[in-house]
């Protein structure tokens, strides 16, 4: 990754919150933010962090209708419960939200946090490296790119090119040698 992975920390309890965020910033790649209530969240939520660390249990507002409000105005961001909570029906609601992992707070909290931030910083690295292999593969197999010619009678090829692509038909290309039919078949197949 080029840029450092932003993490958002929501915890109420400050000691805690304080811990998690020193844990994580002994990363240096980690941008790390803290907050204490859900509200302050929301209103951080267009810096459109990596990961959101929740706990989900906060005094200001409801997990669930937390939960709900960072999918829909961050769907990209993982989101990563750390609560005290132990039960397993709420472990699994909450999962059904979409959220990346659900951690427990006791003696392998920082390791199971390091583990979700490193599997998600990989997650994100990809992402971002198959985007810009599309669209380098975009640009690369662009028809303008492929066959050079402004005049008129290339600009109806590129029509002819441009139509034979959106069809489903077997196309025949004939012409003289050299005249670039291998190009035009290329051209009309990476379309």
């Amino acid at each position: 990754m080029e840029k450092p992975l932003t993490i958002f920390v929501v915890e109420d309890d400050l000691w805690y919150g304080e811990l998690l965020v020193h844990h994580l910033q002994l990363n240096p790649d980690n941008l790390v933010k803290r907050f204490e209530s859900g509200k302050e969240l929301i209103k951080a939520l267009d810096e459109k962090p990596h990961i959101i660390m929740l706990d989900y249990s906060l005094p200001d507002i409801n997990g669930d209708e937390l939960l709900k409000l960072v999918k829909a105005r961050a769907p990209e961001s993982e989101i990563v419960i750390v609560s005290g909570q132990e039960d397993i029906n709420t472990a699994l609601t909450i999962m059904k939200y979409g959220v990346y992992d659900y951690i427990v707070k006791n003696e392998e909290t920082k390791e199971r946090l390091w583990n979700a931030v490193s599997h998600i910083r990989n997650k994100v690295s990809l992402e971002e490296e198959v985007k810009n292999l599309r669209l380098q593969i975009g640009d690369k197999n662009d028809l303008r790119n492929m066959i050079i010619g402004g005049s008129e009678q290339m600009q109806h090829v590129f029509n002819l090119i441009s139509k034979a692509s959106a069809t489903l038909i077997n196309v025949s290309l004939t012409g003289e040698t050299g005249t670039g039919k291998e190009l035009v078949a290329k051209a009309i197949h990476l379309n």
